[in-house]
């Protein structure tokens, strides 16, 4: 038996879908996987994979802290994990948020913390990527 949160959870997914549609949400944030083939950072041959965060969240913050709200939870047919977002560590991998902004800039962000006090969206916060990685 479907709890109520269950059964509005695609409800509000697809509202949200809307706002993007309409667009306003311009500001696109994906999470980025990066694998190197030899298991540790630098090592081997690097892999990256891109998945956006879908229907688009909210973004507000400065290019240092970012704070990305209304992802909606997981439910059948849609929706994000806290560890979907936030996925253990693993030798020779790398997790990070790349946010693209309405003109096309984009910013490396660590994942700070997942809120997860209401059933209905998880807010994120982001932090800036103090580190330049090297061109190897």
């Amino acid at each position: 038996m479907a709890t109520v949160v269950e059964d509005n959870l695609p409800t509000i997914d697809a509202g949200r879908a809307l706002l993007q549609e309409f667009g306003l949400r311009p500001v696109r944030v994906f999470m980025r996987t990066k694998v190197w083939s030899a298991a540790e950072r630098h090592l081997g041959t690097l892999t990256e994979s891109d998945v956006e965060l879908l229907p688009r969240p909210k973004v507000k913050g400065d290019n240092q802290r970012l704070t990305v709200t209304n992802v909606t939870p997981r439910y059948t047919g849609g929706g994000w994990t806290p560890e979907m977002l936030q996925p253990d560590l693993q030798a020779g991998y790398d997790h990070v948020f790349i946010v693209q902004q309405p003109d096309g800039a984009l910013n490396a962000y660590r994942l700070a913390k997942v809120d997860q006090l209401s059933p209905f969206r998880y807010t994120l916060e982001l932090e800036a990527l103090e580190r330049a990685e090297p061109d190897f």
